[in-house]
């Protein structure tokens, strides 16, 4: 399959097991964002769909047995491969972004938490 910038990830990925690892390497979420469009996912994660695409055509030349059509897989199979094997790469990859996504709220909650105290402070020197 050719692919360009318009190409949908939902079908990048259901080509091939290869291009399926070439969106994962990069970060790009062919599952929950599968219908977003190469260009699209490409500026979120912030790497050139040029890199992607590249990636593809060198994977292309690789593809083995392993690959298969999952166009023509049972909908049992393709559901069980997203549960066991993608979703278990997001729960990798979110922990990682979680981690962060604490941190940042702890510290933005201890500095509105100071900021309040301050201003409580004042407000109870005014009173009196």
């Amino acid at each position: 399959m050719n692919f360009s910038g318009e190409t949908k990830l939902n079908d990048i990925a259901l080509s091939n097991l290869a291009a399926r690892r070439a969106l994962e390497s990069a970060g790009l979420d062919y599952c929950c964002g599968g219908g977003k469009s190469l260009h699209q996912a490409c500026l979120h994660a912030d790497i050139s769909p040029e890199e992607i695409l590249n990636r593809l055509r060198a994977n292309t030349k690789n593809n083995g047995d392993e690959d298969r059509n999952w166009m023509a897989m049972p909908l049992c199979d393709v559901t069980r491969h997203i549960r066991e094997k993608h979703h278990q790469y997001v729960r990798e990859q979110s922990f990682e972004h979680k981690y962060y996504w604490i941190r940042s709220l702890r510290s933005t909650v201890e500095i509105m938490s100071s900021s309040r105290m301050s201003v409580g402070s004042s407000q109870k020197l005014a009173e009196t």
